[in-house]
Order: C-alpha cells, then structure tokens, then sequence
C-alpha cells in the first residue's frame, strides 16, 4: 500500500502517479515542494470510465492536481475507507477533503477557463443536491458506461 510521506523516490509524470519500488515500504509523494501542496484526485483505478474522466480531466481540464487510483494508496492516512472511494471519486486539498459532485467541481475549479465558472455553477448551493444525485447516478451505472483501460488491473 502506498501512504503520504516524504522522501521516497516518486515522481508525477504526466498526472499519473509514478513509484519507483526503491524501498519495501512504498509511498506517493511529491519530492518537489512547489508540487507538495498540490491537491491529490482519489478515483477507482479499476473502473474504465473513472480512468477515462481522469484521462478527459487531465486533457480538457488541466486542472493542477495529481492523480492516483485508491488501490495503490494507504487511504488511513487521509482518514478515508475503501468503501467510501470505491464509491465516490475524492479531491483532498490542504483545507478539505471533498467527494461525489464537489469534488468534480473542486477539478473544474482549478482548471483552465472555461471549466472554473462550470465548476462554480456545479457548485452553486441552489444546484448541490441536484449535482449530487446526477454524479449518484453516473456512479451507481458506471459500469455500463464506455471507458478506458482500468489504470490498474482489477485482480490486484
């Protein structure tokens, strides 16, 4: 499992999180101190439509925050469970911790224009509960929804 901490040999190459196996005890970090508060994107490595929104969100967005699948991380370090990211993507920042339909404007937020004002009117408090349940939706059918290739292979 991977954890937050600092030290290790990792890099961001591309968005995707890149850890080089220096050591038994792996871990995601940004060595570089202006990339180590950058927000982190928490999403199912194993779903092909979640990797293909990471891949769409790096491309359009261009939001500067760096990406990893659940599975390759020590969710306990940031007080988050397996059951709650296998549901729901996460954006954690270094006030907040967000999921569902606030994370996906916390991502549009910090993009490019013209996705922040997207992002503010996903986020607007009038639209909260109807963003809400379109990302429940999406979620509880992703499945059946066109992707990519898994980030990860879903029998690890």
């Amino acid at each position: 499992m991977l954890k937050p901490s600092r030290g290790t040999n990792a890099s961001n190459c591309n968005g995707w999180w890149m850890v080089n196996n220096a050591s038994d005890e792996k871990a995601v970090t940004n060595t570089n101190d202006a990339q180590a508060t950058r927000p982190l994107v928490i999403f199912d490595g194993a779903c092909g439509f979640c990797t293909w929104c990471v891949h769409a969100a790096q491309r359009y967005v261009q939001a500067p925050m760096d990406y990893a699948p659940y599975q390759h991380l020590e969710l306990a370090a940031w007080g988050l469970h397996e059951d709650q990211v296998s549901a729901s993507v996460y954006v954690i920042t270094s006030s907040a911790t967000l999921s569902g339909a606030r994370a996906v404007a916390a991502i549009m937020k910090r993009g490019r224009r013209p996705w922040p004002v997207l992002g503010s009117i996903l986020d607007a408090p009038a639209l909260r509960p109807f963003a809400e349940r379109g990302y429940r939706f999406v979620a509880r059918h992703r499945g059946r929804l066109p992707g990519v290739t898994p980030a990860i292979n879903a029998d690890t």
